[in-house]
């Protein structure tokens, strides 16, 4: 068995991961909140197919997900049933995101891509090392056996 305080693969995987998309839809929404600020209206509205204002709606609550899946990513490390609750809010909220992108704008390849990834997310971050670790570090400074548990 490994420490309590060195994360397994899984969820070094996870964190991975969360930083990943945290960082790319970073830049993904700066360059989307650009082309709301310097765009000319018309030539927006034929490029996204949308006005200025309800994109800008989605893409607060975009970066809204991207703080999220950062902050946790961030905070990892001090583990605990928490940060657990918040990689499970953060995969709820991406799936929601995902499933409901195609309504607002054009179906594309990277939905699908991001499914894969806030599934596999979900996957590693439910495994038994993961939960093992979280009931590790739930409670690190207990003594015994029933340390977290």
């Amino acid at each position: 068995m490994s420490s309590p305080l060195s994360l397994p693969a899984s969820l070094i995987a996870v964190r991975v991961i969360l930083f990943v998309r945290a960082t790319l839809g970073a830049l993904l929404h700066l360059s989307g909140l650009f082309a709301v600020v310097f765009a000319d209206d018309r030539v927006f509205q034929d490029d996204y197919g949308m006005m200025k204002g309800p994109y800008l709606v989605l893409l607060l609550v975009g970066l809204s997900l991207v703080a999220l899946e950062g902050g946790t990513a961030i905070a990892f490390g001090r583990g605990g049933h928490g940060i657990r609750a918040l990689v499970r809010v953060a995969v709820g909220a991406g799936l929601f995101l995902l499933v409901t992108r195609p309504l607002f704008v054009e179906f594309d390849r990277s939905v699908l891509l991001g499914l894969v990834l806030v599934l596999l997310v979900l996957i590693l971050n439910e495994s038994a090392s993961a939960k093992e670790w979280y009931d590790d570090t739930e409670c690190p400074n207990a003594a015994g056996p029933s340390r977290g548990r």
